[in-house]
């Protein structure tokens, strides 16, 4: 649906008002039922709030960019809607730096010399 320029908001009731709590609740009840068929373990809509933070973080997106979808702080994203995964995290660290990321090798501590030790 094409957003109308007019108005603030992108999700409006049948008669052009923002959508307010009990609109948002009777609105997701038919989908929380779908989700519950197909086995989906979705019970309220601030869950959808929390996994929309994790994944925008989890590619990359700015806490500032994710508080501006949310309509928070960047503070409260990360103390309260953001939990990345620490794969994505390493995977970001990857990207980043490229060729410069090596995989670490296991040492075996038995084989070391220490320095001031005899051998």
């Amino acid at each position: 649906m094409p957003r109308r320029l007019d108005v603030e908001f992108l999700f409006l009731t049948k008669r052009g008002l923002p959508l307010n709590k009990s609109s948002w609740h009777y609105l997701w009840r038919p989908v929380r039922a779908a989700a519950r068929a197909e086995g989906l373990p979705i019970d309220d809509l601030y869950e959808l709030r929390h996994a929309a933070a994790t994944m925008l973080l989890e590619r990359g997106a700015s806490l500032e960019d994710v508080a501006e979808q949310l309509g928070n702080s960047a503070r409260v994203v990360a103390q309260t809607y953001g939990h990345p995964r620490g794969e994505f995290a390493r995977e970001r660290i990857h990207r980043a730096w490229g060729a410069n990321v090596a995989e670490l090798s296991v040492v075996d501590a038995s084989k070391t010399h220490r320095a001031g030790g005899g051998a």
